[in-house]
C-alpha cells in the first residue's frame, strides 16, 4: 500500500486546466520530490493532498495522518516557540514531545523566543517541530526552505533528511531546486506541459537527466557534463 495515492487528478482555475489526469504514487518511507517550472501545478497537487483545495475529477488517499509545512513559517507572533508548536497538539501525549521534538531540530535553546526574535532558518525550524507534534506518517513539504539563505538552507536539508529517515516517514517535497531535489529525495517526479502531467519518473536522480527531463540541453548539459 503506498503512502500517497494519486489517479487522474484534475484542477481547473476558471477556464484554465492546471493539470489533467494527473497520476503519482509515494511509497512508504519514500521521500519523492516534486520538481517543476513556477506556475506548473505542484503547489496545487499538495493542496489538494491536505484537503486545502478540491481537486475538479480523479482520485487520491494519503494513508495515515499527513502534516504539511509552507514555504513561510506562519507562526503566530504573539506565541514564544514552545507556544506555536504546543498550538497543534491535540492532547497530553502530543504535549508531552514537543521538548524532544524542540531539541530534535536544534531550538531547546530557544524555547521562549518570539517569532521576531528567530532567524528565517530558525522559524522554519519551529514550523518543521509543529507539523510533527502530532506524529504524522506523511509529510507534505511546499518549499519549506525557498526563503532561507544558502549555507542555512544546506543544515536544514540535512536535518530534514535525517528525521525522515529516523522517524519511518513518507513525504512529498515540492521544490524547483535541482540541487534540493537531489540532496534530498529517494525519486525526483517532473512536473511539466500544459495542461502539467508527469514527464519523468527519475530514481537516482542526477542533474543531467533532471534537466534533460526539464528540456534543456545542447550547452547547459555540456556544462553539466564538464
Amino acid at each position: 500500500m503506498n503512502a500517497i495515492e494519486i489517479r487522474g487528478l484534475t484542477k481547473t482555475f476558471g477556464d484554465h486546466v492546471i493539470f489533467e489526469k494527473l497520476n503519482l504514487q509515494v511509497a512508504p518511507g519514500e521521500l519523492v520530490a516534486l520538481l517543476g517550472p513556477s506556475g506548473c501545478g505542484k503547489t496545487t497537487v499538495l493542496r489538494c493532498l491536505a484537503g486545502l483545495s478540491k481537486p475538479d475529477a480523479g482520485w487520491f488517499n494519503v494513508y495515515g495522518e499527513a502534516a504539511i509545512v509552507f514555504q513561510e513559517p506562519r507562526l503566530f507572533g504573539w506565541l514564544d516557540v514552545r507556544g506555536n508548536v504546543a498550538f497543534a497538539a491535540r492532547n497530553d501525549e502530543e504535549r508531552a514531545r514537543i521538548d524532544e521534538l524542540l531539541g530534535s531540530v536544534g531550538l531547546s535553546a530557544a524555547v521562549k523566543k518570539l517569532p521576531k526574535e528567530l532567524s528565517g532558518g530558525m522559524a522554519q525550524r519551529v514550523a518543521l517541530a509543529r507539523a510533527l507534534v502530532r506524529n504524522p506518517s506523511v509529510l507534505l513539504l511546499d518549499e519549506p526552505f525557498a526563503a532561507v539563505d544558502a549555507l542555512r538552507r544546506y543544515e536544514l536539508q540535512q536535518g530534514l533528511r535525517e528525521i525522515v529517515e529516523a522517524r519511518g516517514l513518507s513525504a512529498l517535497l515540492v521544490t524547483h531546486d535541482v540541487d534540493e531535489a537531489i540532496a534530498l529525495a529517494d525519486r525526483v517526479l517532473v512536473l511539466g506541459g500544459s495542461p502539467a502531467s508527469i514527464i519523468a519518473d527519475l530514481v537516482e536522480p542526477d542533474r543531467e537527466g533532471i534537466l534533460s527531463a526539464l528540456g534543456f540541453s545542447g550547452s547547459v548539459l555540456n556544462a553539466v557534463r564538464a
